[in-house]
């Protein structure tokens, strides 16, 4: 994935990246898509949402990740993660997505972290 874009939205965060070659090569499926960096990208994008919701003073672990799969992407599309922090606690945060390929959604997910104070 070339350089990724972080923009803040009142909610969450729009990720964005385009897919390059090495990449596609490394997720691709026998269809031909790279929905694997799709699920990494999103995992990613929702983990720094919750982060920048917690003010950046905890590490995230995934706790759980519920992915739907619903189209695919190819390389040199740009790859976008729409997300949205639904809700946090002391050490739990629950976010959801959207990702897409050139506007076209190919999947969306939820998952929920677990915050741990850093050192």
């Amino acid at each position: 994935m070339k350089k990724e874009t972080y923009i803040k939205k009142q909610a969450g965060w729009l990720t964005a990246g385009q897919i390059d070659r090495r990449q596609f090569i490394m997720s691709a499926l026998a269809a031909g898509v790279a929905l694997p960096s799709a699920l990494s990208m999103a995992d990613k994008a929702m983990g720094h949402s919750c982060s920048r919701k917690l003010g950046g003073t905890a590490s995230l672990v995934t706790i759980s990740l519920s992915v739907d799969y619903i189209g695919g992407a190819r390389i040199g599309q740009w790859l976008a993660v729409d997300s949205e922090v639904l809700k946090t606690g002391s050490t739990i945060c629950f976010v959801q997505c959207a990702v897409t390929a050139d506007n076209d959604i190919i999947a969306r997910a939820n998952a929920t972290f677990r915050a741990v104070k850093r050192k």
